[in-house]
Protein backbone atom coordinates (compact mmCIF):
# COMPACT_ATOMS: atom_id res chain seq x y z
CA UNK A 1 0.00 0.00 0.00
CA UNK A 2 1.29 3.31 -0.76
CA UNK A 3 1.78 5.88 2.24
CA UNK A 4 -1.06 8.36 1.87
CA UNK A 5 1.45 11.64 1.39
CA UNK A 6 3.40 9.73 -1.45
CA UNK A 7 4.48 11.39 -4.08
CA UNK A 8 3.50 8.69 -6.71
CA UNK A 9 0.17 7.29 -8.72
CA UNK A 10 -0.36 3.47 -7.66
CA UNK A 11 -2.41 1.55 -10.00
CA UNK A 12 -3.04 -2.13 -8.37
CA UNK A 13 -2.75 -4.33 -11.26
CA UNK A 14 -3.65 -7.52 -8.88
CA UNK A 15 -5.55 -7.92 -5.68
CA UNK A 16 -5.81 -10.97 -2.86
CA UNK A 17 -8.90 -11.92 -2.27
CA UNK A 18 -11.31 -10.38 0.53
CA UNK A 19 -10.88 -13.78 2.43
CA UNK A 20 -6.89 -13.19 3.24
CA UNK A 21 -4.43 -11.97 5.54
CA UNK A 22 -1.26 -10.51 5.55
CA UNK A 23 1.26 -12.98 7.39
CA UNK A 24 4.33 -12.39 9.26
CA UNK A 25 7.59 -13.10 7.74
CA UNK A 26 8.91 -15.21 10.87
CA UNK A 27 6.32 -17.59 9.63
CA UNK A 28 8.86 -18.70 6.91
CA UNK A 29 11.95 -17.80 8.63
CA UNK A 30 11.12 -19.99 12.29
CA UNK A 31 9.51 -22.70 9.94
CA UNK A 32 6.10 -22.09 11.17
CA UNK A 33 4.15 -25.54 10.24
CA UNK A 34 1.72 -24.76 7.35
CA UNK A 35 -1.26 -26.14 9.84
CA UNK A 36 -0.22 -23.85 12.58
CA UNK A 37 -0.46 -21.09 9.89
CA UNK A 38 -4.12 -22.30 8.88
CA UNK A 39 -4.82 -22.46 12.91
CA UNK A 40 -4.04 -18.85 12.92
CA UNK A 41 -5.56 -17.41 10.22
CA UNK A 42 -8.19 -14.69 10.09
CA UNK A 43 -9.53 -12.55 7.22
CA UNK A 44 -8.15 -8.85 7.62
CA UNK A 45 -10.84 -7.77 4.86
CA UNK A 46 -8.16 -5.31 4.43
CA UNK A 47 -6.72 -4.38 0.50
CA UNK A 48 -3.51 -6.48 -0.13
CA UNK A 49 -1.94 -5.49 -3.62
CA UNK A 50 0.28 -8.17 -5.36
CA UNK A 51 1.09 -6.21 -8.19
CA UNK A 52 1.07 -2.51 -8.91
CA UNK A 53 2.09 -0.16 -11.65
CA UNK A 54 3.93 2.84 -9.92
CA UNK A 55 5.09 6.27 -11.13
CA UNK A 56 6.77 8.62 -9.75
CA UNK A 57 5.29 12.43 -9.59
CA UNK A 58 8.07 14.02 -8.25
CA UNK A 59 10.06 16.13 -10.22
CA UNK A 60 13.69 15.47 -10.80
CA UNK A 61 12.98 11.71 -9.09
CA UNK A 62 11.40 10.25 -12.08
CA UNK A 63 10.57 6.55 -12.07
CA UNK A 64 7.91 4.16 -13.57
CA UNK A 65 8.34 0.45 -12.07
CA UNK A 66 5.89 -2.52 -11.77
CA UNK A 67 6.05 -4.21 -8.75
CA UNK A 68 5.23 -7.65 -8.39
CA UNK A 69 4.96 -9.33 -5.08
CA UNK A 70 5.01 -12.75 -5.53
CA UNK A 71 7.14 -14.16 -8.98
CA UNK A 72 5.72 -17.80 -8.37
CA UNK A 73 3.03 -17.46 -10.72
CA UNK A 74 6.20 -17.17 -13.45
CA UNK A 75 7.01 -20.49 -13.25
CA UNK A 76 4.74 -22.56 -15.54
CA UNK A 77 3.38 -25.47 -13.39
CA UNK A 78 1.35 -22.38 -11.83
CA UNK A 79 -0.16 -21.40 -15.21
CA UNK A 80 0.28 -24.30 -17.44
CA UNK A 81 -1.03 -27.61 -17.76
CA UNK A 82 1.53 -30.96 -19.38
CA UNK A 83 -0.57 -33.05 -21.94
CA UNK A 84 0.20 -35.67 -23.49
CA UNK A 85 -0.05 -36.66 -26.97
CA UNK A 86 1.19 -39.78 -28.28
CA UNK A 87 4.90 -39.36 -27.46
CA UNK A 88 5.13 -35.95 -27.33
CA UNK A 89 4.57 -33.81 -24.16
CA UNK A 90 3.25 -30.20 -24.15
CA UNK A 91 2.54 -27.52 -22.05
CA UNK A 92 -1.38 -25.58 -22.44
CA UNK A 93 -1.79 -22.57 -20.71
CA UNK A 94 -4.42 -22.65 -18.29
CA UNK A 95 -3.88 -18.99 -17.22
CA UNK A 96 -2.90 -15.82 -18.57
CA UNK A 97 0.20 -15.15 -16.64
CA UNK A 98 2.62 -14.80 -19.43
CA UNK A 99 0.38 -12.06 -20.90
CA UNK A 100 0.60 -10.22 -17.66
CA UNK A 101 4.24 -10.14 -18.09
CA UNK A 102 4.16 -9.22 -21.61
CA UNK A 103 1.92 -6.47 -21.58
CA UNK A 104 4.37 -5.25 -18.01
CA UNK A 105 6.96 -5.00 -20.13
CA UNK A 106 5.62 -3.45 -23.11
CA UNK A 107 4.31 -0.34 -20.83
CA UNK A 108 7.21 -0.12 -19.12
CA UNK A 109 9.01 0.09 -22.52
CA UNK A 110 6.23 2.71 -24.18
CA UNK A 111 5.09 0.27 -26.60
CA UNK A 112 1.39 -0.70 -25.59
CA UNK A 113 0.39 -1.78 -29.82
CA UNK A 114 -0.04 -5.44 -28.56
CA UNK A 115 -1.60 -4.87 -25.28
CA UNK A 116 -5.53 -5.24 -26.82
CA UNK A 117 -4.34 -8.37 -28.72
CA UNK A 118 -3.13 -10.36 -25.95
CA UNK A 119 -5.07 -11.41 -23.08
CA UNK A 120 -8.26 -12.71 -25.42
CA UNK A 121 -8.03 -16.31 -23.81
CA UNK A 122 -11.44 -17.69 -22.44
CA UNK A 123 -12.21 -16.64 -18.95
CA UNK A 124 -12.42 -19.51 -17.00
CA UNK A 125 -15.55 -19.64 -15.15
CA UNK A 126 -15.31 -21.82 -12.32
CA UNK A 127 -17.28 -22.90 -9.34
CA UNK A 128 -15.40 -20.03 -7.12
CA UNK A 129 -17.62 -20.54 -3.96
CA UNK A 130 -17.88 -24.01 -3.82
CA UNK A 131 -13.96 -24.41 -4.41
CA UNK A 132 -13.44 -21.86 -1.78
CA UNK A 133 -15.93 -24.08 0.33
CA UNK A 134 -14.28 -27.02 -0.61
CA UNK A 135 -10.42 -25.27 0.33
CA UNK A 136 -11.92 -24.12 3.43
CA UNK A 137 -13.10 -27.21 4.42
CA UNK A 138 -9.54 -29.58 3.56
CA UNK A 139 -7.88 -26.65 5.79
CA UNK A 140 -10.08 -27.68 8.48
CA UNK A 141 -9.85 -31.09 8.19
CA UNK A 142 -5.63 -30.62 7.87
CA UNK A 143 -5.84 -29.08 10.74
CA UNK A 144 -7.90 -31.71 12.81
CA UNK A 145 -5.77 -34.22 11.48
CA UNK A 146 -2.47 -32.64 12.45
CA UNK A 147 -4.00 -32.18 16.38
CA UNK A 148 -5.32 -35.90 16.29
CA UNK A 149 -1.71 -36.69 15.56
CA UNK A 150 -0.20 -34.61 18.09
CA UNK A 151 -2.63 -36.17 20.47
CA UNK A 152 -1.28 -39.82 19.51
CA UNK A 153 2.40 -38.31 19.99
CA UNK A 154 1.71 -36.79 23.24
CA UNK A 155 -0.01 -40.05 24.39
CA UNK A 156 2.67 -42.10 23.00
CA UNK A 157 4.99 -40.18 24.77
CA UNK A 158 3.26 -40.63 28.07
CA UNK A 159 2.81 -43.81 27.62
CA UNK A 160 7.14 -45.12 27.13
Amino acid sequence: MPLKDAMIYFVPLMQASQDSEMIPSEAVTKKIHPAEILRRFKADDKPKYVAAHIISQQEGKAFDIIAVGDTDMLYDSFWTTNVRVGDQSYRVPLLDNVNFVLNALDVLIGNEKLISLRGKSPILRSFTNLERRQKQILSEYKVKEKDVFDQIAHIKRGLT
